[in-house]
């Protein structure tokens, strides 16, 4: 069975601004093609929630790729899964709290 999708203001924050960009700097169909991915992967992931990669830093928290440029953090809870933020994969790794 699925679990329930809760998305952070933190992280909704940052899929509305990767949304944005893409619409003011490619356009609106690669905008959607890239929400359609963040929808796969989350459907993906509340029926799998143990398919993403778990880290070292912290506890709980594991990650998946939604696309090359843009990682999907989560938790994983009883009965929900928890999108903490995402990020882009090509900032500095030093600079990644996760």
């Amino acid at each position: 069975m699925a679990k329930r999708i809760i998305i952070l203001k933190r992280a909704d924050k940052k899929i509305k601004e990767v949304y944005s960009y893409l619409v003011e700097n490619w356009s609106e169909k690669v905008a959607d093609h890239f929400f359609e991915k963040f929808d796969k992967t989350a459907d993906l992931i509340s029926r799998y929630p143990e398919i993403g990669h778990p880290l070292l830093k912290k506890h709980g928290v594991r990650r998946i790729l939604i696309t090359k440029h843009n990682c999907l953090y989560y938790r994983v809870k009883k009965d929900s899964i928890i999108i903490i933020n995402m990020l882009d994969t090509r900032r500095d790794p030093k600079t990644n709290p996760y």
